[in-house]
């Protein structure tokens, strides 16, 4: 059983992805929503700020992988 990493409850955990690293965290019911929004709001904060092309230029290839793969994602978005 996992524990919630803001809280140490055990009961009720749900994951959270990190959108940058295969990397996945648990939040109890209280926290998932803080924690969830965390995770995407700091995705968005990348993609927005790599958006401009000069400054993609300076990213790594695994960076710059990451970022297209969010642009993917926007383009093909219901609500794009």
């Amino acid at each position: 059983m996992v524990k919630c990493l803001y809280c140490a409850r055990k009961e009720g955990t749900y994951p959270v992805k990190k959108w940058n690293k295969d990397e996945i965290l648990y939040f109890c019911e209280d926290h998932y929503k803080e924690a969830a929004k965390y995770e995407h709001d700091n995705k968005m904060q990348f993609y927005n700020h790599y958006s401009n092309e000069v400054a993609r230029k300076t990213l790594p290839e695994e960076s710059l992988q990451k970022w297209n793969k969010i642009h993917e994602e926007i383009k093909n978005s219901p609500s794009h």
